[in-house]
């Protein structure tokens, strides 16, 4: 029971920590903290992925600069899956869609962003190390 439960508030926290990230940010390039109940149930949801693909890097030896450069494909490829999920379920992606040049799979993803999800990569680390 224990267990079960720590696997659902380790994803918990990190939903919780992106929605902060989220909210600073865009609050320091719109000037509008926002987020979306969408975007905090497609971090939930796919969390543990990332949890899992960063783990097993790690335990097969990968290096940790290594694993932290690769880091930002990762986040693509889970925005990529939850983009298309949303737009799947409800018609539209109402937590993100990006419309500036550097947007790929149909506003999916920023490329741009690369630099963003490196430190984001980085901060989950140290979340991961304490969680454990």
């Amino acid at each position: 029971m224990i267990k079960m439960f720590y696997k659902l508030l380790t994803p918990l926290a990190y939903s919780m920590v992106f929605a902060l990230i989220e909210l600073g940010y865009t609050g320091l390039i719109d000037g509008q903290p926002k987020t979306t109940i969408d975007q905090l149930c497609v971090s939930f949801m796919l969390s543990p992925f990332m949890i899992q693909i960063y783990r097993s890097l790690l335990t097969h030896g990968y290096d940790l600069y290594l694993i932290l450069f690769i880091n930002p494909l990762l986040f693509w490829m889970l925005e990529i899956v939850g983009h298309h999920t949303l737009i799947y379920y409800f018609g539209k992606n109402h937590a993100w869609h990006y419309t500036t040049p550097d947007a790929l799979f149909d506003g999916a993803i920023r490329i741009g962003y690369y630099p963003l999800f490196l430190m984001l990569g980085y901060g989950f680390h140290l979340i991961d190390n304490l969680s454990k």
